[in-house]
């Protein structure tokens, strides 16, 4: 993570922005005085928290009366892809259950609205897009990555060689002329 908040302050600098700030912190105990911004938006965070109603009851606090919340978060329930093999399906289903034995909820998109109305949150406006990536490569290597991070988690070599046939079967997918991978994402504006 450091490398990316560093990554973040050197592009910050680049066309000469002085107004911004990038800090460290645990989204369950945010280093701000109650009441510090009047908008705090969140893309692709939620998925990955094990305590996303903790996070937002959090988020509450450090809000202006009548502050604005937008979150936005992929909903796994959604995928629009072709050229799918049952390898693929496969590979896309073992990524699935990585990210929520990590805690992770693959499906908290369509229950944004009941988690902020619980932490809450008022004036709810939910809605839905897709996002069509022109290169599979892009999400096709993400996954396949991710997965081989998993490798060392394996319990014989047989499950290292399943975990390795699935990042094959990504790459094997991006390189089709005919693949399609379309992302459903959650989204909803909130006030406090």
């Amino acid at each position: 993570m450091t490398l990316t908040i560093e990554r973040a302050r050197e592009e910050a600098t680049k066309p000469g922005v002085t107004n911004v700030r990038f800090e460290v912190g645990s989204v369950y105990e945010l280093p701000f005085a109650d009441g510090s911004f009047g908008v705090i938006f969140a893309h692709a965070v939620f998925e990955h928290l094990q305590e996303p109603l903790a996070a937002l009851v959090e988020i509450h606090r450090v809000l202006v009366s009548g502050g604005l919340v937008v979150w936005r978060s992929s909903n796994w329930g959604g995928f629009l892809i072709s050229s799918a093999t049952p390898q693929l399906i496969a590979a896309l289903d073992y990524y699935q259950s990585l990210q929520t034995q990590s805690g992770g909820d693959v499906h908290i998109g369509r229950k944004f609205k009941a988690l902020l109305r619980e932490a809450g949150f008022r004036h709810l406006e939910f809605s839905a897009s897709y996002e069509c990536y022109r290169s599979l490569e892009s999400i096709g290597e993400y996954l396949a990555q991710g997965m081989e991070c998993s490798l060392g988690t394996a319990t014989t070599p047989s499950d290292g060689q399943r975990i390795q046939s699935f990042a094959t079967a990504l790459r094997d997918w991006y390189r089709c002329e005919d693949g399609v991978f379309a992302q459903c994402w959650c989204e909803i504006l909130g006030r406090k």
